[in-house]
């Protein structure tokens, strides 16, 4: 998405819809980033690169 045109980025918003900001999705979210930064962090640790 990040090097989508900006009307293919406009499309694809209009046919997903809006993105929920419920207390839950909020809270999966978090969750989520904190796996995604744990995951990089194991990976760092196996190349032998220091974690930041």
């Amino acid at each position: 998405m990040v090097r989508a045109k900006s009307d293919e980025r406009q499309a694809f918003w209009e046919t997903y819809g809006p993105v929920d900001e419920s207390e839950a999705t909020v809270w999966r979210q978090k969750i989520y980033e904190a796996r995604h930064l744990g995951a990089i962090g194991l990976e760092r640790h196996r190349l032998g690169k220091a974690v930041v």
